[in-house]
């Protein structure tokens, strides 16, 4: 998963050399060219597994999922800036966490 690539990352700066890292982060770059994660936690993980992975195509990849994760945010009403609950999680955290999740996911 993201989380588990991230974590193997961020933990251990060697860990982008090892063959079952790079085939994981392989598989996110496939599963990132399909725009946003379906949810804003995986979007969060995946967007940090783009920045820390670097290389050919993740800035595009990155710019893509970020482009449609804003194109989500609410523009106009009570809830103007925030990201709306819509997702798996959004049950339990709501707009907070849609929105807390969307921004960090956003974070450079």
């Amino acid at each position: 998963t993201a989380m588990s690539v991230f974590c193997e990352l961020d933990c251990d700066g060697r860990a982008g050399e090892r063959a079952d890292v790079r085939r994981s982060i392989v598989e996110i770059l496939r599963q990132a060219s399909g725009g946003v994660p379906r949810n804003y936690y995986t979007a969060f993980f995946v967007t940090r597994v783009l920045q820390q992975a670097g290389g050919k195509g993740t800035e595009a990849l990155l710019g893509q999922v970020q482009r449609k994760l804003l194109a989500r945010q609410v523009r106009a009403g009570e809830a103007c800036g925030s990201w709306e609950p819509r997702d798996a999680y959004s049950d339990v955290g709501g707009p907070v966490y849609a929105t807390t999740m969307a921004v960090l996911a956003l974070k450079d």
